[in-house]
């Protein structure tokens, strides 16, 4: 009995030992690791071995460091400077104009601090400089193709391929656009033309409609308002010769049957004085 209590004492004092021996060295070497990680963390930093190769980068040993020891301060304020260094480049790859690039870097700070405000700042003037380079994009296809659609006499048909409905959407895109403003007035000219060689051809059905697609791109216009009330004159001028042909063919025809000053409403002299109500140099009404 004993022997048997001296054996559990031995036993006991000898686990204490081991115990205390293991735990005081376990410390030390728990801080050398910490300090190596740290010293050759620094060191790839300075070489800009940041992410790569793997494993043996900057950033898988500060976080190494942490795993560790989680609130270590130096490691902490290392992955804080690759933030910075990642937002950085990512700034110079914009003022480049070099999106992808600019995208690589974030996405690479990102998943070293997602939630960071430098991080999230410096996205959203990606974003906005991606918007702008696809709007620009857009804008230099739709003046492309607004040329060849004017050259082409695709004015405002049809519907989604025409000069107008580019302009527009360039205009709607970047409301100043000159080039785009002087498309439509280009368009404007040509539509005004095309009325003017419909009036002088006499088809006013054809003539209004050129104007009215001029009016629905520039309403107001002083050129377009003259050339309005030029028509309206035209087409009651127009009006006019057709009822002088009509009025002369009757009294002619009147003459014939010898119905020179009745019946009333219904003689030769009542038409002949109809047309000169309208034209008095009429020389056909005047001769009658």
């Amino acid at each position: 009995m004993l022997i048997a209590i001296t054996a559990l004492v031995l036993l006991v004092i000898g686990a204490g030992i081991w115990w205390s021996m293991t735990g005081r060295d376990s410390a030390p070497s728990r801080e050398k690791e910490i300090a190596r990680l740290l010293s050759e963390a620094d060191q790839d930093l300075r070489q800009g071995k940041i992410e790569g190769p793997e494993g043996d980068n900057a950033v898988s040993r500060y976080r190494a460091v942490l795993t560790l020891d989680p609130d270590n301060a130096r490691a902490r304020k290392g992955l804080d400077r690759i933030v910075d260094r990642f937002v950085a480049l990512a700034d110079e790859a914009l003022g480049q104009r070099n999106l992808d690039r600019a995208g690589g870097f974030l996405s690479s700070a990102e998943g070293i601090a997602p939630d960071d405000r430098r991080v999230s700042e410096a996205r959203a003037r990606l974003e906005s400089l991606a918007g702008e380079s696809r709007d620009a994009d857009a804008i230099r296809r739709d003046l492309a193709a607004a040329e060849a659609d004017i050259e082409a006499g695709r004015l405002t048909g049809p519907k989604g391929n025409n000069a107008v409905e580019r302009l527009r959407r360039v205009l709607a895109r970047d409301p100043d656009n000159r080039a785009a403003r002087d498309g439509l007035r280009r368009v404007v000219e040509r539509l005004v033309t095309l009325t003017e060689d419909a009036l002088n051809a006499g088809d006013m059905d054809k003539a209004n409609a050129y104007l009215a697609q001029a009016d629905g791109i520039a309403p107001g216009d002083e050129a377009l308002r003259s050339l309005r009330a030029r028509m309206q004159t035209a087409a009651g001028a127009s009006k006019h010769s057709e009822e002088i042909e009509r009025w002369l063919a009757e009294a002619e025809a009147l003459f014939a049957k010898d119905h020179l000053t009745s019946p009333e409403d219904e003689n030769a002299a009542k038409r002949y004085r109809d047309v000169l109500a309208v034209d008095p140099d009429n020389r056909a009404a005047r001769d009658g």
